[in-house]
């Protein structure tokens, strides 16, 4: 009876564990006829071996390391005039941390407590914007049409400067031996990085807002403007190679993924062209402006849109993988980290993380002050850190919040500490005093 009780049970249950894949049948990938199936364990071709789980297992195990956790906890915070908002993404280069502050010009801070070691000061009236890094030089341009190039390690030391004729250069690219500048007046200059010299200058007479793109691989720059140009310049001579009219006015840098170009315009489309020749190979609309630049990660391409979604779409065919749905519209571009996704959104005082396989929360980090937000995207150093600016004028400095394991030693050393500690807080002779916390094995911040 209790055979047949048995063999009934393994009966109704044996269907249940098949359809679920369950390793416990040693069910094989070419088992797997469900397209959804197929898709969410990055199934192509059906391997023919009969290692598909171990390889799975290991994927998952390197993806584990890998990742950048939430929570994130604060390391250090410098604030400089809150006023005024830190525009200029922070540039961590070892153990020191470059920025350009609006009010005050260049400051050198250390990496590892965010203190200032120097400060390059601006002539008095002029606002310096974004920091660009040129070889050992860094370098910045005025709302007074200054462009400055300093040398770090002198002291600091100006290695030259030179002075545009229009007023309000744009954010500075620089690559290849060169530094390329927009203007709101409509030109794109192109400077020599060892010198400031004059490569070439194109003049569109299209306001230009967003950072050039520079494309090393086909010897390009791209450049958009508020008149919804997107314009291919040969980066030797500036001669215009191809251009190509969206029709409504471009706001973010465009954002370069193999042989292709994304950009997102004001009447919420998102444009995929060609990086040869500038050719569309497919539009994608969403509800509401886009103004922020994308990112790229693996097949994916991110950007957010005024509609209130953070979108993920495939690279080549522009399919929508998902959308998550954001608190407010996005200012700043996402920026991928280790399988997640980085965002901020204006008037919300959270760092947010997505994961960037189906865009489903990973965590947040909130700031201090509820009326402030972030205005820099995210920079990571090399150490594992997280470097931004909010609107009242702070730098942050951000890190993972890391749970270790303690060993026999630690733990003990740990309760005679404590041990010791309670005696000498009650007296010597109390008697009163037990041993206390935790046993082997527990876990400690770092």
């Amino acid at each position: 009876m209790k055979r047949s009780s048995a063999l009934l049970l393994l009966m109704l249950l044996l269907p249940g564990f098949l359809s679920s894949g369950c390793r416990l049948f040693l069910r094989l990938p070419d088992e797997i006829t469900d397209a959804r199936l197929r898709e969410l364990h990055g199934l192509g071709e059906i391997p023919e071996d009969e290692t598909w789980w171990q390889t799975r297992d290991r994927r998952l195990e390197e993806q584990e390391k890998l990742l950048f956790r939430f929570p994130l906890e604060e390391r250090w915070s410098q604030p400089f005039d809150d006023s005024r908002a830190l525009t200029g993404a922070p540039l961590p280069a070892g153990r020191s941390l470059y920025l350009t502050v609006p009010a005050e010009g260049l400051v050198r801070l250390n990496a590892e407590d965010g203190i200032p070691v120097w400060t390059f000061a601006t002539l008095p009236g002029e606002t310096c914007g974004p920091l660009a890094a040129a070889g050992d030089l860094l370098v910045f341009a005025t709302d007074a049409g200054r462009v400055t190039a300093v040398s770090p390690d002198d002291g600091p030391r100006v290695a030259w400067e030179v002075m545009l004729d229009e007023t309000g250069p744009g954010r500075p690219t620089a690559d290849g031996g060169a530094i390329y500048l927009p203007t709101a007046g409509g030109t794109v200059s192109a400077l020599e990085a060892r010198d400031g010299g004059l490569r070439w200058r194109h003049r569109t007479g299209e306001p230009m807002v967003a950072a050039p793109l520079a494309d090393r691989e086909r010897n390009r720059v791209y450049c958009v403007s508020l008149n919804g140009t997107v314009l291919a310049l040969d980066a030797e001579s500036g001669v215009a190679a191809w251009r190509y009219d969206t029709g409504s006015p471009i706001r973010g840098q465009p954002l370069l993924a193999g042989e292709r170009l994304y950009v997102g315009c004001d009447d919420g489309r998102f444009h995929c062209l060609e990086a040869e020749n500038g050719e569309t190979r497919w539009i994608k609309p969403t509800g509401a402006a886009i103004r922020t630049p994308a990112a790229a990660d693996g097949k994916l391409v991110i950007f957010g849109s005024w509609d209130g979604f953070l979108y993920a779409l495939d690279q080549r065919s522009g399919r929508t993988r998902w959308k998550a749905e954001l608190p407010n519209r996005i200012d700043l571009p996402p920026v991928c980290i280790d399988g997640l996704v980085l965002l901020a959104c204006v008037r919300s005082p959270e760092l947010r993380a997505l994961d960037i396989e189906d865009g489903r929360s990973a965590g947040s980090f909130k700031l201090e002050h509820l009326d402030a937000w972030f205005t820099t995207m995210p920079r990571l150093s090399e150490e594992r850190q997280l470097f931004a600016g909010t609107s009242r004028g702070k730098l942050l400095a951000l890190a993972e919040v890391i749970e270790e394991e303690m060993t026999e030693e630690e733990a003990s050393r740990a309760r005679f500490e404590e041990l010791l500690g309670r005696r000498r807080q009650q007296g010597a002779g109390t008697g009163n005093t037990t041993a206390g916390g935790g046993a082997p094995g527990g876990q400690r911040r770092r």
